[in-house]
């Protein structure tokens, strides 16, 4: 009998134990849909070497500063040097340029708006008039003097001279 429940044992330990079959991959929790990137197409692009600028830049030259608008071509000489259409070389950074042809004219054309907006404020805006020195009024009333002559200052009363400001010189007359 104990050879009969050994043999079971060694049956039992021996059986060919059944895997479970494999789970089913699971599905990832819903993922959001990709952000779209505007993504220029190749009728879009610029021809290799030609980028458009997609900020102002200025250049500080020996003589003068020279100011770039947005949206004006450059062409890509080597790294990071560009050259302008007039030839002026620029150093710029990659988010300062721009191949996309379609960026380049809203880029120009959002600019030429603030530009013409800035004219208009200009033009609305009065334009303050330069100081002008007046002359110190008159001591004296205005009866006491001829109409066409303006006194400009206070005369010694023992002089027998008054000078007058006529609005173009000095007048000096002899008074009796």
């Amino acid at each position: 009998m104990k050879l009969a429940v050994l043999m079971a044992m060694t049956l039992v330990a021996c059986e060919k134990q059944e895997t479970p079959p494999p789970e089913p991959p699971s599905t990832p929790a819903a993922t959001p849909p990709a952000t779209p990137v505007a993504v220029a197409t190749p009728w879009d692009l610029a021809p290799e070497g030609i980028f458009f600028l997609t900020q102002k830049v200025s250049v500080e030259t020996s003589d003068s500063i020279l100011g770039f608008k947005p949206g004006e071509p450059v062409k890509l000489v080597k790294d990071d040097v560009y050259a302008a259409q007039d030839g002026t070389q620029l150093t710029l950074r990659p988010d300062q340029v721009t191949n996309s042809m379609s960026r380049a004219r809203a880029l120009a054309s959002n600019d030429a708006r603030v530009q013409a907006l800035i004219a208009q404020r200009r033009s609305q805006t009065p334009v303050p008039t330069p100081f002008v020195a007046q002359p110190p009024q008159p001591l004296e009333t205005p009866a006491a003097r001829p109409s066409s002559v303006t006194s400009l200052g206070a005369d010694s009363i023992h002089s027998k001279t008054r000078s007058y400001f006529n609005g173009q010189k000095w007048v000096t007359v002899h008074v009796d």
